[in-house]
């Protein structure tokens, strides 16, 4: 890792319009460091199979009689 001093003399050497970039990264850098664990806890996954008291039949994968012609 770099030296203060040496990270201030480069921002120093930047131009303004850069140094503006650089000043919201950093914010950008502190409100991640400041998250809590909560918030970086993955979203629950919603997709196939997960809404309670859905339940498929027990035919579900059965060959349906309209693509009968197909399956021959």
């Amino acid at each position: 890792m770099q030296d203060d001093a040496v990270l201030i003399e480069k921002l120093y050497r930047l131009p303004a319009h850069s140094r503006l970039w650089v000043d919201k990264f950093i914010d950008f850098l502190l409100t991640e460091a400041n998250r809590t664990d909560k918030a970086l806890k993955p979203k629950k996954r919603s997709g196939f199979g997960s809404w309670k008291g859905i339940r498929l039949s027990a035919d579900f994968d059965a060959p349906l009689d309209d693509f009968k012609e197909y399956m021959e």
